[in-house]
């Protein structure tokens, strides 16, 4: 049978192939939705963090007014890591609050406590706190 030569072209044309779905992002490349970089990097968060607001030796109570720095850490680290990284040489003293610009003392870690050697989510520091359950108030001794 013959063919006429535009129908023989049309038949060996390959399928164009569907479009590419966009690449996948690798856990923790968003923190609460948001993606970050820095200087042209993105920045990828431990799935298992914590948020922390430290306060420094001054801090009296009732967090209206305080000077406040906050900070994404990883669960995993040791209390030691922690500290080392922030510079901290003493300890810390966690606050929690109780409504009404009112905060108590919950607890203290210093540098040489066994406590110190646990991973920040073993002395209550969890993942979640700060982002979805109670935040952590830390007072830099």
């Amino acid at each position: 049978m013959f063919r006429p030569p535009e129908a023989a072209q049309a038949s060996h044309q390959p399928t164009p192939a569907p479009p590419r779905p966009p690449p996948k992002e690798p856990p923790g490349a968003r923190f609460h939705g948001q993606a970050f970089e820095v200087e042209g990097v993105r920045v990828l968060f431990p799935l298992d963090h914590a948020v922390f607001h430290l306060m420094d030796e001054k801090f009296t109570g009732g967090v209206a007014g305080a000077e406040i720095q906050a900070y994404v850490y990883f669960t995993g680290l040791t209390v030691r890591e922690f500290f080392d990284s922030l510079g901290i040489k003493r300890g810390v003293t966690e606050w929690m609050e109780m409504g009404g610009n009112e905060s108590f003392k919950a607890q203290t870690i210093m540098v040489g406590d066994k406590r110190a050697e646990q991973k920040l989510q073993e002395v209550g520091w969890r993942s979640g706190r700060g982002v979805t359950s109670k935040p952590i108030w830390l007072q830099i001794l």
